[in-house]
C-alpha cells in the first residue's frame, strides 16, 4: 500500500489509569518498528505494550496494563525503523512479486521520515548559507560557544568578566545556550538546557572565581524556571535575603538543607532568607531557612525569614521558617506603590492565590509563625505553627502562630483575604493567640478543620471574620495566666474568642482537656463570644475532659448551644454556662457534675429545651438553671438530677414565663421550682425523689 502520511509519530496521549490502547495513523510495516515515547522522548519498555499493524496504514499499540499518569505525563507513539535493507530480492525469472518490492519502498519511505522528524529538531543556518564547523574538543574545552563578526563560531570563556553573557545566562530562555563537557575538573559545565531535562541544577554548578555565597546562589535561583529545577546541596550563610523573581514552572529542592540568616545582618527589607516575587507554578520541598533571631535584633520590620509576594499557583511542602527576627512566612500582595492598582495601590490580581502550605513549620519566631496579609484560596495542610514569643512584651503582639491579617489600607481595593482552610494543623506554646483571623478590610471564608491548640498563652484561636467555621478543635493547657507582663495589654478572654464585630461563626466538636480556668470570675471560659458579635452563632458537640470550670461565655444576641456532652466532674466554680444577649438557646446539652450552677441567662426570651443537668448536691447552694433576670423565658423538658437526695434549688422563674415538663430528681425542696410571678404557662414540672407532682400546678 502506499505511504500517504507526511509523518511518524501520534499523539500526545495522556493516560488516564483506563485506557490501553493508542492508535496511529502512520505506515509501519512490522510491529517492531512501532514504539512508544515518553513525555522526555524517551523510549518506554517495549516488555510493556505489543503492537498491531493495520492492512493499509497504522495501527493500534496496546499496553498489557492501562499506563498511570503518575509514571507518564504523555505518550506517543513513533516510528521506528531499522536503518537497514533487509529484504533480498532473487532473479525469478517470468515471476515478479509486487507485495515484496512495495514492503521495501515502505520501509524505505518510513526510515525516511524518521530521519525527518530528527532533522526537524536539529540546528539549522538559513538556506543559501554554507554549514559550519565546529573547533575541535580541545579547544571548545570549557566554553561557550558565540559567533564572530562574521557569523562564524568562536568560543567564550564566560569566567565572569563578560556581563552580558551571564545575564544572558540568566534569561528566561537562557537554558537554551550552549556549553560544553570538558575534563573532570569542569565537569560540572554541562548544557543548561541538558541540566533541565536530565537532572538538577545546584549551586556548585554556578562557581566563580572570588564569588560570595550570595553571589552564587543568586546566579543559581536566577536560573531556575520554565522547567528548570534545581536542588540545595549544602547549608548556606548569607549576609541578606536570596531573591527569586518573575520566574515559573520549576521546582526547589532543599534536601534537608538551611539557608540561614547570617550572624548581625541587618533587618528591614532585605533581611529576609528568601523572597519570592511575582513568581508563578512553583514548588519548594524539604527546605529549612533560618533568622538567626538569637543573633540579630528582632523587630517588628520587614525581615521576615520567608516572604511569598503577589505569588501564584504554588505549594511548599516540608518548608521551615525558623527563628525570625519577624515573622516566619509572609504571603502578601507587596507594599505600598507596589501593587498594579491606581498610584501603586494593591489590586486583587496582586494577591497571592492557590498555594498549598503541605506540613510546613514556623517555630520560634518574633511577630507570627506565619501571617496572610492578602490572599485567596490558601490550604495548610498539617504542619506545625508554634513558640511565637516576645513582641507582646515590647508592644502589641500578636505574636500568633498563623496571622490572618491585613494591613489597614482605606485606599486599597477591600476584601483582600477569603477561602482560607486550615487541616490538621498543630499550633502550640505560642504567646499570642495560636490562630488569630482578623476582619480588617474584609476577611471571611475561613475554614478550620481538625486542628490542635496545645498551650497557646492568650487564646487557642482568636476570630473577628466573617462566615467562619471551625471544626474539631483540640484545645488542650489552656489557662488564665497571663500571657505578657506588659501593662495595658489586651485582656485575655476565651480559649476560642470570638470577638467584637465578628460575622457569622460556627463551632463544632470542639474538645477541650487539661483546662484549668478556675478563679477566673468567668472572664477566661471555653469558649467566649463577645456581645457584638454576629447574631446567630451555633455551638454544638462541645466536649470537655471534667478539667474546666468556666465553659462559655456566650453573650451575642441569638446565639445557640445544642447537642453536647460536657464533662464538669473536676470543676471546682460556677457558674459553668453564661448567656448574656437577647434570645439564647440552649438545647439537647448534656452537663455532667455541676458544681453549683449549670447556666445564668441575663437577657430576653432564652430558650432552654431538653438539656439534662447532672447536679453534685453537696456543692450546690444556687439555682441550677437561673433565669430570674430574664424576661419572657420558655423552660421546657430539662432534667435535674441530683447525686444525692437533697433540698435545694432548681429552677427559678421570673414572670411571663413558660415552664414546662421539667423534672428534679432527688429534690424535696419546695422551691426546686420558684416562680416569682405570673407564668404564661406552667404545667407538668414534677420534683422529689419519686417525681411526687409539684405542688399548686397550674394548667
Amino acid at each position: 500500500m502506499p505511504v500517504s502520511r507526511e509523518t511518524s509519530i501520534s499523539g500526545p496521549f495522556v493516560p488516564n489509569g483506563v485506557a490501553r490502547s493508542f492508535s496511529f495513523d502512520f505506515k509501519a510495516t512490522t510491529p517492531g518498528e512501532v514504539v512508544a515515547l515518553d513525555q522526555d522522548g524517551n523510549v518506554i519498555s517495549q516488555a510493556l505494550y505489543s503492537v498491531e499493524i493495520d492492512d493499509d496504514e497504522g495501527g493500534a499499540l496496546v499496553f498489557a496494563a492501562p499506563p498511570q499518569v503518575a509514571s507518564y505525563s504523555e505518550i506517543y507513539v513513533a516510528g521506528d525503523p531499522a536503518l537497514t535493507q533487509p529484504s533480498d530480492f532473487d532473479n525469478a525469472g517470468s515471476s515478479f512479486n509486487p507485495a515484496a518490492l512495495t514492503r521495501a519502498l515502505d520501509r524505505a519511505a518510513a526510515r525516511d521520515l524518521k530521519q525527518q522528524r530528527e532533522l526537524d529538531r536539529s540546528f539549522k543556518v538559513p538556506f543559501g548559507e554554507a554549514g559550519m564547523q565546529l573547533p575541535g574538543s580541545a579547544v571548545r574545552a570549557g566554553k561557550y560557544i558565540a559567533f564572530d563578526a562574521l557569523g562564524a563560531p568562536m568560543m567564550a570563556s564566560g569566567t565572569g568578566v563578560d556581563g552580558d553573557l551571564r545575564g544572558d545566562m540568566a534569561a528566561d530562555d537562557g537554558g537554551l545556550m550552549l556549553a560544553f563537557k570538558a575534563s573532570a575538573a569542569f565537569s560540572r559545565k554541562r548544557t543548561m538546557q541538558d541540566k533541565g531535562d536530565e537532572q538538577l541544577l545546584t549551586p556548585a554548578d554556578f562557581v566563580q572565581p572570588g564569588d560570595t555565597v550570595l553571589q552564587r546562589l543568586q546566579r543559581f535561583v536566577d536560573a531556575l524556571g520554565s522547567g528548570v529545577h534545581g536542588r540545595l546541596d549544602a547549608d548556606y550563610t548569607v549576609p541578606s535575603q536570596v531573591v527569586i523573581g518573575y520566574k515559573s514552572r520549576f521546582k526547589l529542592y532543599g534536601n534537608g538543607y538551611t539557608i540561614k540568616v547570617a550572624d548581625g545582618a541587618a533587618t528591614g527589607y532585605g533581611g529576609s532568607a528568601l523572597y519570592f516575587v511575582s513568581c508563578t507554578d512553583f514548588e519548594i520541598i524539604d527546605l529549612i531557612c533560618d533568622g538567626n533571631r538569637d543573633n540579630r535584633t528582632p523587630a517588628e520590620d520587614p525581615a521576615h525569614v520567608i516572604v511569598i509576594d503577589k505569588c501564584h499557583d504554588w505549594t511548599f511542602t516540608r518548608v521551615k521558617a525558623i527563628n525570625g527576627t519577624c515573622d516566619g512566612f509572609l504571603i502578601y500582595a507587596g507594599s505600598e506603590g507596589n501593587g498594579s492598582g491606581v498610584g501603586g495601590a494593591i489590586a486583587l490580581e496582586d494577591c497571592p492565590s492557590h498555594w498549598v502550605m503541605d506540613r510546613c513549620e514556623a517555630l520560634g519566631n518574633y511577630r507570627q509563625g506565619c501571617t496572610v496579609a492578602e490572599g485567596f484560596w490558601g490550604d495548610f495542610i498539617r504542619g506545625r505553627y508554634g513558640l511565637t514569643s516576645g513582641l507582646w512584651d515590647v508592644a502589641n503582639g500578636p505574636c500568633a502562630g498563623i496571622d490572618i491579617e491585613p494591613d489597614p489600607h482605606p485606599g486599597w481595593v477591600q476584601n483582600r483575604v477569603a477561602n482560607i482552610s486550615f487541616d490538621r494543623v498543630l499550633f502550640d506554646q505560642n504567646q499570642g493567640p495560636g490562630l488569630l483571623i482578623t476582619n480588617i478590610d474584609g476577611v471571611s471564608n475561613i475554614k478550620v478543620n481538625s486542628c490542635s491548640f496545645d498551650r497557646n498563652r492568650k487564646a487557642a484561636i482568636e476570630t473577628f471574620a466573617e462566615n467562619v467555621d471551625i471544626d474539631n478543635p483540640h484545645v488542650m493547657g489552656w489557662d488564665t495566666t497571663d500571657y505578657t507582663a506588659r501593662v495595658g495589654a489586651p485582656a485575655k478572654s476565651g480559649a476560642i474568642t470570638v470577638g467584637y464585630l465578628a460575622g457569622s461563626t460556627r463551632i463544632r466538636g470542639a474538645l477541650f482537656t487539661g483546662i484549668s480556668n478556675a478563679g477566673a470570675g468567668n472572664a477566661n471560659p471555653c469558649i467566649y463570644v463577645h456581645g457584638d458579635a454576629a447574631e446567630g452563632i451555633e455551638i454544638s458537640g462541645l466536649r470537655t475532659d471534667g478539667s474546666a470550670s468556666d465553659i462559655g461565655g456566650l453573650h451575642a444576641a441569638r446565639i445557640v448551644l445544642r447537642d453536647s456532652d460536657i464533662d464538669l466532674t473536676g470543676a471546682t466554680e460556677g457558674t459553668h454556662l453564661t448567656f448574656l444577649g437577647a434570645e439564647p438557646q440552649m438545647q439537647n446539652v448534656t452537663l455532667r457534675g455541676v458544681y453549683q450552677r449549670a447556666a445564668y441567662f441575663g437577657g430576653v426570651r432564652p430558650r432552654i429545651r431538653d438539656n439534662t443537668l447532672y447536679v453534685r448536691a453537696a456543692d450546690h447552694p444556687n439555682w441550677v438553671i437561673d433565669v430570674g433576670d430574664t424576661t419572657n423565658p420558655e423552660v421546657a423538658r430539662n432534667h435535674i438530677i441530683h447525686d444525692a437526695a437533697v433540698a435545694t434549688y432548681g429552677i427559678n422563674f421570673p414572670n411571663e414565663c413558660i415552664a414546662n415538663d421539667n423534672l428534679a430528681w432527688n429534690n424535696t425542696h419546695s422551691d426546686a421550682f420558684a416562680f416569682t410571678g405570673t407564668p404564661l404557662i406552667r404545667r407538668g414540672n414534677l420534683r422529689g425523689g419519686v417525681l411526687q407532682p409539684e405542688t399548686a400546678i397550674t394548667p
